[in-house]
């Protein structure tokens, strides 16, 4: 059970991010992927051979790397799912992207730009910050046009900042279960009926109380931070408001409770798939930058699942994509 305790859903160059350009899938008709160790699992542009249309030879293709099917990483070894219905596994060194053209795995970035010269006479003499700038503008683009909130932590662990998780929060399937985190993250809230002092609801200067390794963290006890409290805006506790999110990835998040309807600040972030979750817990957003972050967090050593480095959460609040 998931409660107090929880037992039982990519460039490089200058100030261009080297998490906007991750995976490139360079096919005709563009198909969406997933990456379980992704480290920002966000927005690709690239430019792409089109085999479709004679009218031009290349053109811009973006998308988000998400979804069950898909490519997984870990270090040196991924899987993929073929047409067959199995899965093969391919041994590649790490790099910035993987790309494909009509299924064809091609291979890396050197290899993409040898075959397009190779196969069509194709140079692209535009500078590489160029290509960061047209890509941080698709990726704010594509978050502009979600029906989606966005919010984040910044993470410090043993006095030491370690980056920040961002969160994707799907308000349009899940709105109240949202907006108690997105509140939260903001931190302008207090609840005084039942807490003298105040009670502020905040999620700023919390722990990350538990790590379950190849499991999930938890966090959220904004009261104690000891993994045995919680408070939501609407009240001590709230219903379960669906299951629509599965738990079919790294990097879910979710509702922490002690059973249904007991939903109040605690959450999860998984660290693999977790279907034992689904129809248990209210999943509601995914990590959508930092799952490099989630890498160290995992790591961090442990006594009965409790980290012996204090992991804090020192901020957090609303993602201003508008300000990349």
């Amino acid at each position: 059970m998931i409660g107090r305790r929880l037992m039982g859903r990519q460039l490089g160059e200058s100030d261009c991010s080297p998490d906007l350009l991750k995976i490139g899938i360079t096919d005709a008709a563009f198909q969406q992927a997933g990456k379980q160790d992704l480290d920002k699992h966000m927005l690709n542009s690239f430019e792409s051979i089109d085999h479709s249309s004679g009218e031009h030879l290349c053109k811009t293709i973006t998308g988000m790397l998400s979804g069950p099917q898909a490519v997984e990483e870990s270090k040196q070894e991924i899987t993929l799912d073929t047409e067959a219905g199995n899965q093969a596994e391919l041994t590649v060194t790490p790099g910035y992207c993987l790309i494909f053209v009509n299924k064809e795995i091609i291979g890396n970035t050197e290899s993409f730009v040898e075959w397009a010269y190779k196969e069509h006479a194709f140079l692209d003499f535009r500078p590489l910050s160029l290509h960061c700038a047209v890509a941080k503008e698709e990726y704010k683009l594509l978050l502009r046009n979600k029906k989606t909130d966005f919010v984040y932590f910044d993470i410090k662990i043993d006095e030491k900042k370690y980056g920040r998780l961002t969160f994707e929060l799907f308000s349009d399937l899940l709105p109240k279960t949202c907006q108690n985190f997105k509140q939260l993250c903001f931190g302008v809230l207090e609840e005084k009926e039942t807490h003298d002092p105040p009670l502020k609801l905040s999620y700023k200067g919390s722990l990350i109380h538990r790590v379950v390794k190849k499991g999930w963290i938890q966090g959220g006890d904004i009261i104690e931070g000891k993994g045995n409290n919680g408070w939501s805006i609407y009240g001590e506790l709230f219903e379960d408001e669906n299951y629509s999110v599965l738990h079919t990835k790294r990097g879910i998040l979710g509702m922490a409770n002690k059973g249904h309807h007991t939903n109040a600040s605690q959450f999860y972030i998984t660290l693999a798939p977790a279907k034992w979750m689904d129809y248990q817990y209210v999943a509601f957003g995914q990590v959508i930058e930092g799952l490099d972050l989630l890498n160290v967090i995992e790591d961090i050593p442990t006594y009965n699942e409790r980290p012996i480095p204090q992991c804090i959460i020192e901020n957090c609040g609303l993602y201003d994509f508008q300000s990349l």
